[in-house]
């Protein structure tokens, strides 16, 4: 992950691949997981008092001060300097960065950077909860955008602002009303009417399960855990998932999706500390140990360190690449596996 950052530029590069980028391995710099992944590096700095770490999370922080849009936004895709493209989601993603930067040293200008990009998605928010424009595909807001509402809730928990609240519950409880008696959350995918990636599911249940912790709030927080549960439940009985699911549940499962098994242990151990049922440990350590089996040594082909987007290598999900997401969801899930785990042994 530190490897991933641009010794130039201070964004950290969305993926390695030898395939896409044979010469150096390294992609462009991705904005979006820039900023998502600052709270890694400073949840490792503080558990292992790197000082690194800490210096990785500002080098991050100050690139993407550096090329937010003076409307609030950022851009989406991978970065060049011509890139005039703006993203909801992918702005929304940097709040949760700008946040922890922000209540790691309180400098005012990272305040200041993530409210006016909250203010700039609210904006252009309609009044329904949904967004026309600056989406991955126009017209089409995805159940995924709960992740849009989490990071929104926390600038209004550091601002006040109870119109940043208001947008973030409207959305919400938009999404809320896909839900599916299979406890399936329609729309959930990249695509509309399309399978969804355990990745975007994992999304999807992230941001209903934080946004409930923000607001005491228990349909929201009932989506997030039904929908955990019937995805534990799947890995229990067959030993991996699928990588991708129809809303029915037809699988797509010629390759599972390595970081989709991350992000559902980090949420199956915090609906452990909320719920206290040890299923969803027992779950979040098996995917765990199931990602662990697939990382590589050190080869020309991957580098070592860095979590495979799917397994086999070739799989659908970010073919024969290694997402800097991937690994950061890696590394907070074993910070908060350890967690666990010691509160258990008390």
């Amino acid at each position: 992950l530190v490897d991933s950052i641009d010794e130039n530029y201070g964004g950290s590069r969305a993926y390695f691949s030898r395939l896409y980028n044979p010469l150096y391995g390294w992609s462009s710099m991705y904005p979006e997981t820039s900023g998502y992944i600052i709270p890694t590096f400073l949840k490792y700095s503080k558990r292992f008092d790197s000082d690194l770490a800490r210096g990785k999370a500002i080098i991050l922080a100050d690139w993407l001060l550096s090329i937010q849009n003076s409307d609030g936004s950022f851009p989406g895709l991978l970065y060049t300097k011509n890139n005039q493209s703006k993203s909801i989601f992918n702005s929304a993603q940097i709040i949760i960065g700008l946040v922890s930067i922000y209540k790691y040293n309180g400098s005012k200008d990272y305040l200041d950077a993530l409210l006016k990009c909250a203010k700039w998605i609210v904006e252009n928010q309609n009044n329904d909860g949904s967004w026309s424009k600056y989406n991955y595909q126009f017209d089409y807001t995805p159940s995924y955008y709960t992740r849009v509402s989490w990071p929104i809730l926390m600038a209004s928990e550091i601002s006040g602002d109870k119109n940043l609240k208001r947008a973030a519950i409207k959305t919400l409880q938009l999404i809320q009303n896909r839900k599916l008696d299979n406890a399936f959350i329609k729309s959930s995918g990249f695509d509309k009417n399309s399978y969804a990636y355990t990745h975007t599911i994992a999304y999807v249940i992230r941001g209903f399960l934080e946004s409930s912790i923000i607001l005491g709030n228990k349909e929201f927080k009932d989506s997030a855990i039904d929908w955990a549960e019937v995805l534990l439940r799947k890995f229990e009985l067959n030993g991996k998932l699928p990588g991708a699911y129809y809303d029915n549940y037809k699988k797509i499962d010629y390759f599972e999706c390595l970081t989709g098994y991350c992000q559902l242990a980090i949420i199956w151990l915090k609906i452990f500390k909320i719920e206290n049922d040890y299923r969803y440990v027992n779950g979040a350590l098996k995917a765990l140990d199931r990602v662990s089996k697939f990382l590589p040594k050190s080869t020309f082909i991957k580098k070592k360190g860095g979590v495979p987007g799917s397994y086999p290598f070739y799989g659908k999900y970010m073919f024969m690449r290694q997402p800097n997401w991937a690994t950061k969801f890696f590394i907070d899930a074993i910070l908060l596996e350890e967690v666990v785990l010691n509160e258990i042994e008390k």
